[in-house]
């Protein structure tokens, strides 16, 4: 299984990694959203390289990305559409923090997968609103009846992106949900 800890040491390992590419495409949220999603070589297929994971990432059932083993593949028909039979992490990138992140967390929530991993970008200058909207998805998550078990077996990451402009693996963030609130990496 993989850890919330391990899928977010190997984020700040591909962002370290693609500094270039994110000072590049970081001016355009569309550019950004295909450099950390849909490209070939996207952060998130890095990412699931360096877990030794598969990466589907062209909306898996409304899904921006899946990772999963290959062996979980159901390998049924035409090959260019992905069948599983197992999803180890449920990953969803949203550039704009306050856009309704409630609706990613719910995606989430109903999705059956090992890890459930939730990108974003809140701007740091708004530090009240941003814990505002922790404190609302906190709770969104503690009404699940799962919430027992997503605490105790941190399976629900959130990555902060505080300025994802900037060229530094400190300006981002790693919070697992716990019964008692987010925990951070």
């Amino acid at each position: 299984m993989i850890t919330a800890r391990q899928f977010y040491q190997a984020w700040l390992e591909v962002i370290g990694n693609n500094q270039e590419k994110i000072q590049q495409y970081c001016h355009s949220k569309r550019d950004y959203t295909k450099l950390a999603i849909s490209d070939n070589d996207s952060l998130i297929i890095q990412v699931a390289e360096k877990l030794g994971l598969s990466c589907y990432n062209a909306d898996y059932y409304s899904l921006d990305s899946v990772l999963y083993h290959e062996q979980h593949r159901i390998k049924k028909g035409n090959d260019k559409y992905h069948y599983l039979s197992h999803i180890c992490v449920a990953f969803e990138h949203e550039n704009c923090f306050f856009s309704g992140l409630f609706q990613e967390v719910a995606h989430l929530l109903i999705t059956l997968s090992q890890l459930k991993v939730l990108v974003s970008y809140p701007n740091s200058f708004e530090e009240k609103k941003v814990n505002q909207e922790l404190v609302e998805l906190h709770s969104i998550i503690a009404q699940t009846p799962d919430s027992d078990q997503i605490s105790k077996k941190e399976n629900f990451l959130l990555i902060l992106g505080h300025n994802y402009k900037q060229d530094s693996k400190d300006s981002w963030k790693g919070l697992v949900f716990t019964t008692e609130e987010w925990k951070e990496l």
